[in-house]
């Protein structure tokens, strides 16, 4: 069982109910000292997709789902990640990296996109299944203004 922290469309519970059905949410958590942003050009969703970089005093809020193996792979291939070619082929790697959750610090996976060049501006659907999740979710009511700002 891997644990994977979500913050962009992977918060949203009816895209990860396809991606991962198996998955258990564990809770919400901050990664702290990042950003949101949008580096990436996705072909299948038209649109900039999300990422996260450091960003002194940032925080990127997400919610951290306990993966099996079969869900996980799902997950790798709905980001892009193929096992076996160079980092800079891929859509987004997964790395580890360290969150709060419920005031402890946990290790977990997450997925940073590989950035393309000059890339739009994230469309409504888009960015609907991230403020869908962060309402699910019931992330911090001054997160989800910010994202509706979007």
């Amino acid at each position: 069982m891997t644990l994977v922290f979500g913050y962009g469309s992977n918060m949203d519970d009816g895209q990860m109910d396809t991606r991962c059905p198996n998955r258990e949410k564990i809770g919400i958590a901050v990664l702290r000292n990042y950003r949101l942003c949008f580096p990436r050009l996705s072909q299948n969703r038209g649109c900039g997709v999300s990422s996260v970089e450091p960003a002194a005093g940032g925080e990127v809020w997400g919610v951290v789902h306990r993966l099996n193996e079969a869900d996980l792979r799902s997950l790798d291939k709905s980001e892009g990640l193929r096992p076996g070619r160079g980092a800079e082929a891929n859509g987004y790697n997964r790395i580890s990296i360290t969150v709060e959750l419920k005031g402890s610090l946990i290790e977990v996976q997450t997925y940073i996109a590989v950035a393309t060049k000059n890339p739009p501006a994230p469309n409504i659907q888009y960015l609907t299944h991230i403020r869908n999740g962060a309402q699910q979710h019931n992330l911090p009511d001054s997160y989800r203004e910010w994202l509706a700002k979007l």
